[in-house]
C-alpha cells in the first residue's frame, strides 16, 4: 500500500459553516452528507486549511447556537493545516504571515523573481495541528472572540466600503495632479465628506446603516492627514514620504490608483517588520511587491472587486483567502471570487506559473468531484 501523499484544500467559509449546519443537523440526510463529504477529504489525504479570518467570520454569526455547531465541526475533526500556524499558536492571520515568509525569502536569498519565492516558501508553509489543540485556542476567551468577530463583520463592511470610493479617475496620473499646486486639500473637506458619502449610497455594502457618521469620520481622517503634506515645500513628494513610497517608485505614468496600491503596500510591510522582530522597518527597496506571490494575487483580486457596482465585507476576507492561491493545492471559492480571479489571470498570463486551481462548488456535495477535475 502506498504512502498517501498529503494535499492542502482551502474551503470557502460559508462551505464549512453549511457542513457544520448539516453535520449535526435533525436531517439525517443533511447529516450523511456531511459525513460524505468529510470522509472524502480524509480518506484521499486532503488537510483543510485554517487561517484566523475564517474562524472570526464563523464566530459572526448572531444566532449562538449556530456559532456553537461550526465551533463544534472545527475542534472534533482531526487535523487542520494553517499558514505558519502551530500546535501553540493556532490559526493565524492569513495575509501578513504569509507575506513575512515570502519578504524573508527575498532577502536571505537574494530571489529576483515570483516562481522562486513561491517554489522556496511552499515546502515550509503550513503547519498542521488537532480540533483538540483548536478547541484550547478557541476557549481561552470565546465570549470576547464573538464579540470580536460581530466588530470585525461591520468593520470589514465600512473598510470594503471605503476602498470601493473614487475622488477621481483611478488612472488619472498622480504627477499631473500634484502639479495643481494651488489646491488646498484641507479646505475641500465638505466636498469629500459630500462625495464619500454619496459613493457609499451608491457602491458601499447593502448592509452598512451609518453613512453619514462614517463619511463625516473619513473626511475628517483625510484633512488631518493631509494638513501636513499641502504646506511642505513640494507636497507630491512629501506625500509619497508620508506613505514609505519611494520617489523613484512613481514614474511619470503612474495612476492614482497605482501610488494607493504602494501605499497600502508599504504599510503591510511595516507589519512584515514587526512579524519579523526587525529593529528597522523593510521598504518597498527591500521587497519588491512584484515578488511576492501573495500579494500579486490579493491585491490583483481586490482591484477587480472593487470595480462592482456594489461591494461587501466579505470581499475583503475573498482577497486575503486568494493570498493561498500558490500554495495550496487547491482554493475552494465563492462564484464571485473565481470570476475575479480569472479575470486577473486572463490578463497576467504569466501568473499561471505561480499560482494553483481555485474553484467553486454550487453544493458541497459535489466536492469530490470538483477537486479531482481541478488536479486533471
Amino acid at each position: 500500500m502506498g504512502i498517501l501523499r498529503v494535499r492542502h484544500v482551502l474551503l470557502d467559509t460559508s462551505i464549512l459553516a453549511n457542513i457544520a449546519r448539516d453535520m449535526f443537523g435533525s436531517v439525517l440526510a443533511g447529516r450523511e452528507k456531511a459525513k460524505r463529504c468529510w470522509t472524502y477529504l480524509q480518506e484521499q489525504g486532503w488537510l483543510p486549511v485554517l487561517v484566523c479570518e475564517q474562524i472570526i467570520e464563523l464566530l459572526a454569526h448572531h444566532n449562538d447556537d449556530v456559532v456553537d455547531t461550526r465551533i463544534r465541526l472545527l475542534t472534533e475533526l482531526p487535523l487542520f493545516a494553517s499558514p505558519c500556524g502551530g500546535a501553540e499558536r493556532g490559526p493565524v492571520a492569513i495575509a501578513a504571515n504569509i507575506l513575512s515568509l515570502e519578504a524573508e525569502a527575498i532577502i536571505t536569498k537574494s530571489l529576483t523573481d515570483a516562481q522562486s519565492v513561491r517554489e522556496e516558501v511552499r515546502p515550509r508553509l503550513f503547519s498542521s495541528f488537532d480540533g483538540l489543540t483548536l478547541q484550547k485556542w478557541i476557549s481561552r476567551d470565546l465570549a470576547q472572540l464573538k464579540e470580536r468577530a460581530r466588530e470585525h463583520s461591520m468593520e470589514s463592511r465600512e473598510l470594503a466600503s471605503l476602498g470601493r470610493i473614487r475622488y477621481a479617475d483611478g488612472n488619472t496620473n498622480i504627477c499631473s495632479k500634484s502639479r495643481q499646486g494651488d489646491i488646498d486639500l484641507s479646505s475641500h473637506e465638505a466636498w469629500i465628506r459630500k462625495q464619500t458619502l454619496r459613493e457609499l449610497h451608491e457602491h458601499g455594502d447593502r448592509r452598512l446603516n451609518n453613512h453619514n457618521q462614517i463619511a463625516s469620520e473619513w473626511s475628517e481622517r483625510i484633512r488631518d492627514g493631509l494638513e501636513g503634506v499641502v504646506a511642505q515645500e513640494d507636497p507630491h513628494e512629501a506625500l509619497l514620504q508620508s506613505f514609505g513610497i519611494p520617489p523613484e517608485s512613481v514614474q511619470s505614468d503612474t495612476s492614482l490608483d497605482e501610488v494607493g496600491e504602494l501605499a497600502i503596500y508599504a504599510n503591510n510591510l511595516r507589519i512584515v517588520s514587526d512579524c519579523l522582530g526587525l529593529t528597522h522597518p523593510l521598504t518597498i527597496r527591500d521587497v519588491p511587491p512584484e515578488l511576492c506571490p501573495s500579494w500579486i494575487l490579493r491585491r490583483g483580486i481586490a482591484s477587480i472587486s472593487r470595480r462592482a457596482q456594489h461591494v461587501a465585507g466579505s470581499d475583503i476576507l475573498d482577497s486575503f483567502l486568494m493570498a493561498l492561491l500558490p500554495y495550496a493545492d487547491v482554493v475552494v471559492a465563492d462564484k464571485r471570487t473565481v470570476a475575479y480571479c480569472q479575470q486577473f489571470l486572463s490578463k497576467s498570463p504569466e501568473l499561471t506559473e505561480v499560482v494553483n486551481s481555485v474553484v467553486k462548488v454550487g453544493d458541497y456535495a459535489d466536492l469530490p468531484r470538483v477537486i479531482a477535475e481541478a488536479l486533471q
